[in-house]
């Protein structure tokens, strides 16, 4: 079956945007959202890169990471056209089919409060005329053609498939003629340092609902192991344990229909966080109220950790800050450390204290080679809370001052979670493009 495709032609795109405002009028779209944009490469304005302008919209993967993710199960696929489709009705605004995309396809609408994307003008196709943007491209620089030949990604080669094989067909850049030659004598780059300011989707300010969800789940879940240390009130656990869903809703744009959540099970990581947490609160209301048995406890301690691993790995569609994939903050990692330390079992406290200590300042030494702001005096409050203050009270009287140890790491946790999230970094078009740009200039150009 042929394949309906996008073609671009790097060379010819002027960056008119007669394709983003085709795109508006015919799907009636807010002005403040594009399904189509236009990318401007080499700002810089170094004669010695290619400059191109990229214009992308839905590539309609084969391997579309929007569907597989998505929890409300808002993606489908048209099985006549080979389009996908984002049903707005279903879509809760939980905005991870941005965190996915390495296309930064999906956007989020605040006047709607649901994410919205590009169409291929789906109704178009299935009467056999092209998408709206195409018909407006004046350079011919955008054009619409049904290919059933293997794309090859590398036409381009700054440009990454992400092994998504996405439905874009690309002209390479025509770079013979990427440099004038009065350029190579005017210009200097034997001293010249290339860098840019790269666009993050996630950021703490916004994300801070789930940094306290994720981080009460493994308060309350440490708590619940420690039950033989510590004297647990059902009714505050209960209210605490309802009250962190609930508040984790803020983060939605829709959120009378958060119960669809828990609609792709099968294969969103997002959805298996939430109903192992739905399962786990459930389990935990009848051990607490009504049935304190061991067999019971077992399969709520099965249920945690499944959540807990569950939360870790939905954070798995990032990108990894170092060469290690463990953080520091993993809420695994956490719940076991902080059972330890309520339980005062002070082998392991010291043990996973050690090995969190490690991880941090790994990270940290890693963000310092790699020039990234590493925060020096944030970085010492963690590593007191956790360390050094635990340390000097432990040796002065352990028992007398164990509410001010577990308050003390306690805070170094909170300190290390909130990090977390404003270190996260998905993996963007944009930015990988200019990065390929800039590594492609020091290969060729750069005297060292």
């Amino acid at each position: 079956m042929n394949k309906n495709i996008f073609v671009f032609d790097t060379n010819k795109c002027v960056a008119c945007e007669a394709c983003i405002m085709a795109c508006i009028i015919e799907n009636k779209t807010d002005e403040s959202i594009k399904w189509r944009n236009i990318n401007t490469y080499n700002n810089l304005k170094h004669p010695e890169l290619p400059l191109f302008n990229f214009s992308i919209a839905c590539n309609n993967c084969d391997n579309p990471l929007c569907l597989k993710n998505c929890p409300t199960k808002a993606y489908s696929y048209d099985k006549k056209t080979g389009v996908i489709i984002h049903d707005e009705k279903k879509c809760i605004g939980c905005q991870y089919c941005t965190w996915v995309c390495p296309y930064d396809v999906p956007v989020y609408s605040e006047k709607y409060k649901i994410v919205q994307k590009c169409n291929f003008c789906n109704n178009k196709l299935k009467k056999g005329l092209p998408p709206a943007c195409t018909n407006s491209c004046p350079t011919g620089a955008l054009s619409f053609e049904k290919n059933n030949v293997e794309i090859d990604y590398k036409t381009i080669n700054e440009f990454p498939d992400y092994e998504l094989k996405p439905s874009l067909k690309l002209l390479a850049i025509n770079r013979e003629d990427e440099m004038p030659e009065i350029a190579k004598q005017v210009y200097s780059v034997s001293n010249t340092y290339l860098t840019y300011t790269k666009y993050q989707k996630i950021k703490l300010k916004k994300e801070w609902p789930l940094a306290v969800f994720t981080f009460l789940f493994a308060i309350l879940s440490s708590v619940l192991f420690s039950k033989s240390k510590i004297d647990i009130n059902p009714h505050i656990y209960t209210s605490v344990a309802i009250f962190n869903i609930l508040f984790a809703t803020i983060h939605l744009g829709v959120k009378q229909k958060a119960y669809r959540a828990i609609l792709n099970v099968r294969h969103s990581w997002l959805s298996r966080e939430i109903l192992l947490y739905i399962i786990y609160i459930i389990l935990s209301v009848t051990y607490l109220y009504f049935y304190q048995n061991k067999y019971l406890f077992n399969v709520i301690f099965g249920v945690i950790i499944l959540c807990s691993l569950s939360i870790d790995y939905v954070y798995s569609v990032t990108k990894s800050i170092n060469k290690l994939n463990i953080h520091s903050s993993s809420i695994l990692l956490t719940v076991v450390f902080l059972t330890a330390l309520f339980t005062q079992n002070i082998i392991f406290v010291i043990g996973f204290g050690i090995i969190k200590s490690i991880l941090y300042i790994h990270r940290k030494i890693y963000f310092n080679k790699e020039y990234i702001n590493y925060r020096f005096i944030i970085s010492v409050f963690r590593l007191g809370f956790l360390i050094s203050i635990p340390a000097i009270l432990y040796f002065i009287n352990f028992e007398y001052f164990y509410i001010y140890i577990i308050v003390s790491i306690i805070l170094g946790e909170i300190i290390d979670r909130l990090e977390f999230y404003d270190e996260l970094k998905t993996e963007i078009l944009h930015n990988r493009l200019e990065d390929n740009m800039l590594n492609k200039y020091y290969e060729e150009y750069y005297i060292f």
